[in-house]
């Protein structure tokens, strides 16, 4: 009998956190990563089996219905796009927007995420309206910007950039940039490939007499990529031969203040970082 109350005990602190969690009700936002993910994967399946069919019944049938451009949008989307499998780096962090009244619930989850294919990189915006008791028409896809790496890079690295209003599927894949265009730690960079090699123990024993952005310069030469508020990126190669890049920061332009190794779509560890006294 005992047990039989923990267990029922139990169950009704469970039940409680979880109708907190979900915002007063609505179950579904417990599973939003997994509804979330399920909706990228059948995306891209559909694209790698080349099925716009498929691609289209993945969308809401409000953009279906408003959508005028949707099937050119799919049937450009398969031209650009290589027949091979995809690396989704979708890292779990999605934004939300959520509303309830009287006992309906609507909710919409996005983000935007690296894939690779074929050794070629794209960004795409990912928006999802997974549960709408207000209009059950707009449960599905609502947004997807798909951008090849020259258009992201333009887009991220424009401050006055912002993703369009339009519902529906939008790819963008015009513009070429004249450099080669890399990802470090998930997002866009121009990048300027130099022959050189550079060793994680130099920098650290640079850093351990020496912080001049200038004479860091004159020593290791200039970066592969700069990032925006004094960040610049060198590519080093780890003992494994994975290309990895040294991230310096330097906010007021002269004194470097910390230094991190990153991966092309994670941080990994830093190496160097002023303490304020």
């Amino acid at each position: 009998m005992k047990t039989f109350r923990r267990l029922t005990c139990a169950f009704i602190l469970l039940t409680s956190a979880l109708l907190i969690f979900a915002g007063c009700g609505s179950y579904k936002r417990l599973s939003e990563e997994k509804i979330y993910q399920e909706k990228v994967n059948a995306f891209f399946s559909a694209l790698e089996h080349e099925d716009p069919t498929a691609l289209k019944s993945l969308f809401s049938q409000t953009v279906i219905d408003r959508d005028a451009d949707l099937d050119q949008q799919i049937e450009k989307l398969l031209s650009i796009y290589p027949n091979a499998k995809t690396d989704i780096r979708f890292d779990g962090l999605l934004g939300g927007d959520y509303e309830n009244q009287d006992g309906k619930f609507k909710s919409i989850a996005y983000t935007t995420f690296p894939v690779v294919c074929e050794d070629k990189y794209y960004w795409v915006y990912f928006e999802l309206i997974y549960e709408d008791d207000f209009s059950e028409e707009n449960v599905g896809l609502n947004r997807v910007f798909f951008y090849t790496a020259d258009e992201y890079c333009a887009f991220w690295h424009d401050d006055s950039a912002k993703y369009p209003d339009d519902i529906g599927l939008l790819v963008f894949s015009d513009l070429k940039l004249g450099k080669k265009v890399r990802p470090i730690e998930r997002w866009p960079y121009e990048f300027t490939s130099m022959d050189r090699t550079i060793s994680v123990s130099d920098v650290e024993e640079f850093l351990e007499k020496n912080k001049s952005v200038a004479e860091f310069s004159e020593t290791f030469g200039m970066p592969n990529a700069k990032g925006d508020l004094w960040t610049y990126y060198y590519e080093i190669t780890d003992a494994d031969g994975t290309i990895q890049y040294l991230e310096i920061g330097a906010p007021d332009g002269d004194e470097i203040t910390y230094a991190n190794i990153v991966g092309e779509f994670e941080y990994i560890r830093c190496i160097f970082e002023k303490i304020e006294p």
